[in-house]
């Protein structure tokens, strides 16, 4: 009743001033629509006038645009029907043009410049016509300037098809009669060569068996031989001393006179034989070189006919060619002129040429030429010849360029005028715009006058309706507020108690219950503050920070998230001042003035003047607030209010403690499905109550078929008997156990795995479940299973290591003394393993290795044993031997097996094996004795040819003892100076100065003194790695010796050092040649040092660097033995090398052996071209050293100057004390 009093009271007092302000509120309107009628007439008055205006002389300009851009396009037309199409495209556009035209007739400001308009593009269509009738006599010319010029080509083409045939004929004929005439003399040379050959042989037999003083029969013998030659040949071709035919004739003994005359002329005749052999070839040659010319010239004057015909043919053509790209009359006039000339010059070579015998045999061709003469000419011709058609296109150009000139003028003139209309009609369209603008803001201060006089008027409604109420009406709607905003805060309680508690995730409905709250609670924000972890880990630091915050009407669906944030950053909220009365579940009432620092600079800068902090609790335990924001500082928040956002926070809370209990179960949930091993879960009977997937994979046995049932069927049968009593008698006492077991998949196969069981109690001595988990441990066994293979077998090939061979011979030998039987070893060895695995490299070393171990294999019985000791050795252990013979074909059916084909990496490789036997008990009665003695009868089969095998004997142990006491005797010898070095020198082709020595090693027995041979002592410092050391040693006494040599006053001298393979391998050569140098005071250029091809090589790639360093000490690098190892030249061009030695292989035979002196020249040639030096190697006659001068060879080394001499004789040497240069005698 109260609230009608005052409802009616209210109305009466307004009605009055409403009926006043309403009147002069349309009053107002009204005049503002007036205004708003004229601007839209104006501005439809405008749209009618100039946008039709401007419309048409935007379309007019585009098409004159389209006119301008056809003109290139159509003169760069290249056939007629491209022209004819954009003929067709200029003419619509003209078309277009006088339609736009049309429709501007009536118009005020485009009227007066039509006609203008249209006569200039009528001209200019008239000039695009005159353009279209000129490109289509240029394309017609070009046309029959491209076929003159094909018939052109055509006529070159059969010129040269005439004439190649003649070239080509004159010079197979040149080529076919110096080839008959070198083949005559070739097969002569080769007769002489052998019969020279053949008499040399036989004197030197004469030579060496008086030499070698032999006896009476054998020098009788080689005198027959070189009788019997005598009968066969003509005397005086052999060049033979009376006194050997008479020897070879006479019966009677030989004196000792007698001998030494026969060695004296049996040495000149074999000079005196090698002297004719020279006169003979020299004569030979030289009638070849005077033969030859003569067969050519006949030829060849042919030949220059035809080559004259044909190079002015091919000047013809260039000129014509060159006419069709000529751009000035003068340039073509003198192409012109140039041409008449050259085809008088052609018709001249062609009459030379058919006067020829060759043109005069051949009556087709000549007339070829004629009929090439008469085409030629047609295509001179003034007017319609190539040089006349240019003339015309020349002329046609010009006149284009003309016409083009006039069309682009027009197509400006054109394009001025119409600018000229679009200035005219913008500067129209801009008075318009003005007034437009004059209307418009009229308008808006209509609008601006009535939006005043509404807010005037409004308050004065307001101050008029608060006059109005009285105290007691307003006490009144403030309670009926109240209880309405009440009524909200319960009804967003509910809905927050639905929301969070039927939401999967209580995070996903925060935000729409937040928005609820504070527009139920008019709140300018609510935020759930959470404590930060330095609270949870320091009650007295009370740091909140967000989790959830919403502003009352923002989208619900897009509130805010925010992550959270550390302590100490401006966003935190410390709440220390309320926390006694939070922490007893009270809600706490703040202002603005009572929040600590930096919090309350945040919340005044966004206006908030006092806060109400309602306390969450999860689970018994303070989690944090729910703040509520207001911009006007309260005292007070009514009772129930805070009740019901006290609900509120408990639902919240609920919520977020429900959350954690279904994570957790949904947590464990996860653990028992995802983990590996497999879960089983029994109730207190033992019964199945659950398993997981991972119990599945391992067992076989899905869910269905194991639930319900005891874990008997998992049981093995070897445990089942004694399992469940161990097992319950250690659960009922300790409440677990774990071990290993061996269970049973449902398949029935063993599951070897780790068991733990665990009992689950409800109270004191109330077993309610049991918990198992089995880890397959199947892949652990399999490894053990694999380590204890591979601690017994080789892990390349699977086969016994030394340890189960050793085993396995004790237990065979033990067998056999039992049996009485024999039993054999095989020491196998593969020959040549290295080569391959260097060459090739060690993954088909490796491929290798296992294709023979799998063919031993094959070819034995499976009672004996085939083991590896490692690289590429094999031992084989045969039992039960029945006699010797079943050894033997043993061995040679494995020999046969190794040689065939292995097929690796798509290579076919081949490779045999020497083996060694030993037999148990002749050769030993222990294993560690049979496998040496078969070692050494390996070596026996190596030194006899590879590829074979060897019974064991007592000598192959003294041979093994001997080669093991000449190691231990280099090693002394090492130690104790016994080694020495010989120098040979190399001297200078032409003037037979000593430049360099060689240093050769030597090695000279403590107890004999006896110099040993170096092909006998440097194997086995090879095999007992004493390479290393010695050539070390080799090059620092080189050093030395060289250093004394440049003190007694020889600054140039050279010494050479070879070096072994292995001590490129080592990581420290650079480092030893720096040392040596050093100690010596020696420069890089005083060592040379020699490798060979064979060595370089093996280990091209990894030793690079280090020949380029050697070469920065100024070290000079020599290739030794050039042409008989790997005869690969890249190496050549990679590697620093300035030095070429040509192996005396290569010397000894010459000259008598032609191949020897090809070799050899090129060699020097090679070295040559690659700016290297070369040194020739073994030179002991003057016929050798006159022919390497020939050659141009720089440096000769042999006995024919000097054999290796000790160091204290080289001084003498390089004094020229008692030194013979026998070089000079050749």
């Amino acid at each position: 009743m109260m609230e009608r009093t005052a409802g009616s009271t209210l109305n009466r007092r307004l009605r009055l001033p409403f009926v006043g302000i309403t009147l002069s509120l349309v009053a107002t309107v009204g005049l503002a629509l007036v205004a708003t009628a004229r601007l839209s007439d104006l501005l439809h008055t405008t749209t009618a006038k100039t946008l039709p205006e401007m419309h048409y002389t935007l379309r007019i300009s585009e098409q004159g645009g389209l006119l301008a851009a056809s003109l290139p396009v159509l003169v760069a037309s290249q056939d007629h029907s491209t022209l004819e199409q954009q003929w067709a495209n200029i003419q619509a556009s003209v078309r277009d043009i006088g339609n736009y035209l049309e429709r501007l007739e009536q118009n005020e400001i485009a009227g007066s410049a039509r006609s203008i308009i249209a006569t200039d593009v009528h001209d200019y269509t008239q000039i695009l016509g005159e353009l279209r009738q000129a490109t289509a006599e240029r394309l017609d010319l070009d046309a029959e300037l491209s076929e003159q010029l094909s018939q052109v080509r055509a006529i070159h083409a059969n010129l040269s098809d005439a004439i190649g045939p003649v070239m080509y004929g004159v010079s197979s004929l040149s080529r076919l009669l110096a080839r008959r005439e070198a083949r005559r003399l070739s097969g002569e040379i080769q007769d002489r060569f052998a019969l020279a050959r053949t008499i040399r042989q036989a004197l030197e037999t004469v030579r060496d068996r008086l030499i070698a003083d032999a006896d009476e029969a054998a020098v009788r013998a080689a005198l027959a031989q070189l009788a019997e030659i005598v009968t066969e040949t003509e005397t005086r071709e052999l060049a033979l001393p009376q006194l050997i035919l008479q020897a070879a004739a006479d019966a009677q003994p030989l004196t000792a006179v007698q001998r030494q005359a026969l060695l004296t002329a049996s040495q000149d005749a074999i000079a005196d034989n090698l002297s004719a052999w020279r006169r003979f070839l020299n004569s030979k040659l030289e009638g070849l070189r005077s033969a030859i010319p003569e067969l050519l010239d006949d030829s060849l004057a042919d030949m220059a006919q035809a080559f004259d015909l044909k190079a002015e043919g091919n000047l013809l053509l260039a000129l014509l060619i060159t006419a069709t790209k000529a751009d000035q009359l003068s340039l073509l006039a003198n192409l012109n002129d140039r041409a008449n000339r050259t085809l008088a010059s052609f018709r001249q070579a062609a009459k030379g040429f058919a006067e020829t015998d060759l043109a005069q045999r051949n009556p087709v061709l000549a007339n070829t030429i004629v009929e090439l003469d008469g085409r030629l000419s047609s295509t001179l011709e003034p007017s319609q010849g190539i040089f006349g058609l240019r003339r015309r296109q020349l002329g046609l150009a010009e006149r284009i360029d003309h016409e083009l000139t006039a069309a682009r003028d027009l197509a400006n003139r054109l394009t001025e005028r119409i600018g000229t209309i679009i200035g005219q009609i913008e500067r129209n369209t801009e008075d318009t715009r003005a007034r437009v603008l004059q209307e418009r803001n009229l308008t808006f201060g209509f609008l601006f006058v009535v939006c005043l006089v509404g807010l005037g008027l409004s308050f004065l409604i307001a101050l008029v309706a608060r006059r109005a109420l009285r105290r007691d009406e307003l006490a009144l709607i403030r309670a009926r507020d109240e209880a309405e905003q009440a009524n909200r805060i319960i009804e967003a309680v509910a809905y927050a108690a639905r929301h969070l508690l039927g939401a999967a995730h209580w995070e996903e409905a925060l935000g729409a219950v937040l928005a609820r709250l504070g527009e139920a609670t008019g709140s300018i924000g609510v935020e759930v503050l959470q404590q930060s972890q330095q609270a949870l880990d320091d009650p007295l630091e009370r740091c909140f920070c967000w989790q959830r915050s919403c502003t009352p009407g923002a989208d619900t669906d897009q509130h805010q998230h925010q992550e959270p944030i550390t302590q100490g950053q401006d966003q935190c909220l410390d709440l220390s001042p309320w926390l006694p009365q939070l922490m007893s579940a009270h809600p706490a009432l703040g202002a603005i003035e009572e929040v600590p620092q930096p919090g309350r600079a945040r919340l005044a800068a966004e206006g908030i003047r006092s806060l109400l902090m309602v306390p969450i609790f999860v689970n018994r335990a303070w989690w944090g607030v729910i703040c509520f924001f207001d911009r006007e500082p309260r005292d007070e928040w009514p009772k129930r209010f805070e009740e019901a956002l006290i609900g509120a926070a408990d639902t919240l809370g609920s919520a977020i403690a429900q959350e954690g209990a279904e994570r957790q179960l949904r947590q464990a949930a996860a653990v028992f499905e995802d983990t590996k091993e497999a879960v089983i879960i029994a109730d207190a009977k033992l019964r199945i109550l659950a398993v997981n997937r991972a119990f599945s994979a391992i067992t076989g046995y899905r869910a269905a078929e194991i639930v319900g049932r005891t874990p008997e069927p998992l049981i093995s049968e070897e445990q089942l008997s004694t399992f469940f009593r161990r097992v319950w008698r250690q659960l009922q006492g300790k409440g677990q156990w774990q071990g290993e077991v061996v269970a049973r998949r449902k398949d029935g196969s063993r599951l070897p795995g780790w068991l733990s069981i665990s009992r689950i109690e409800n109270g004191p001595g109330k077993t309610i479940q049991y918990v198992a988990i089995l880890s397959d441990i199947t892949a652990i066994k399999q490894s053990e299973q694999q380590l204890a293979f591979l601690a017994q077998h080789d892990s390349l090939t699977s086969l016994p290591n030394r340890l189960l061979l050793n085993d396995r011979l004790h237990q065979a030998i033990a067998r056999r003394q039992r049996s009485g039987q024999q039993l054999a070893v095989l020491f196998l060895d593969l020959d040549r393993f290295k080569n391959i695995n260097d060459s090739l490299g060690h993954e088909i070393g490796d491929l290798l290795l296992k294709q023979v171990a799998q063919r031993l294999v094959r070819r034995l019985r499976e009672t004996d044993t085939v083991a590896r000791l490692g690289g590429d050795e094999f031992i084989l252990l045969i039992e039960e031997v029945a006699c010797v013979n079943e050894v033997v074909s043993i061995a040679q059916q494995l020999l046969v097996a190794l040689q065939q084909p292995h097929r690796i990496a798509g290579r076919q490789l081949f490779i045999s094996a020497s083996i060694g036997i030993s037999l148990c008990p002749q050769h030993g009665d222990n294993g560690e004795a049979l496998i040496r003695n078969a070692d050494a009868a390996m070596y026996e089969a190596k030194a006899s040819g590879k590829n074979t095998f060897r019974f064991y004997t007592a000598s192959m142990t003294e041979a093994a003892i001997a080669r093991l006491a000449l190691e231990n005797d280099l090693r002394g010898a090492l130690e104790h100076g016994e080694l020495e070095l010989f120098y040979q020198p190399q001297c200078d082709a032409s003037s037979g100065r000593i430049i360099a020595f060689e240093a050769l090693l030597r090695w000279r027995q403590g107890d004999t003194g006896n110099l040993v041979p170096p092909d006998r002592f440097l194997p086995a410092a090879k095999d007992a790695g004493l390479m290393i050391p010695i050539g070390t040693w080799v090059l620092e006494q080189a050093c030395r010796d060289c250093r004394a040599w440049r003190n007694a006053g020889f600054d140039e001298i050279r010494v050479a050092v070879n070096v072994a393979s292995v001590q490129l391998e080592q990581g420290d050569m650079l480092s030893v040649v720096r040392e040596a140098l050093a100690a010596a005071e020696l420069p890089g250029s005083a060592v040379e040092m020699e490798l060979t091809e064979s060595s370089v090589m093996q280990r091209l790639d990894e030793i690079r660097e280090i020949f380029f360093d050697l070469r920065k000490l100024g070290v000079t690098l020599a290739i030794d033995d050039f042409g008989t190892g790997y005869s690969s030249l890249s190496y050549l061009k990679r590697l620093p090398f300035s030095i070429v030695k040509i192996d005396r292989s290569f010397v000894g035979d010459i000259p008598m052996d032609t191949n020897d002196m090809a070799i050899a020249h090129a060699i020097v040639l090679l070295a040559h071209r690659l700016q290297m030096t070369v040194v020739a190697e073994g030179v002991e006659t003057p016929e050798q050293l006159e022919f390497l001068r020939g050659v141009e060879c720089e440096t000769i080394q042999g006995y024919l100057f000097s054999p290796a001499v000790p160091s204290s004789a080289v001084l003498p040497l390089l004094r020229g004390d008692g030194y013979n240069f026998r070089a000079e005698q050749g």
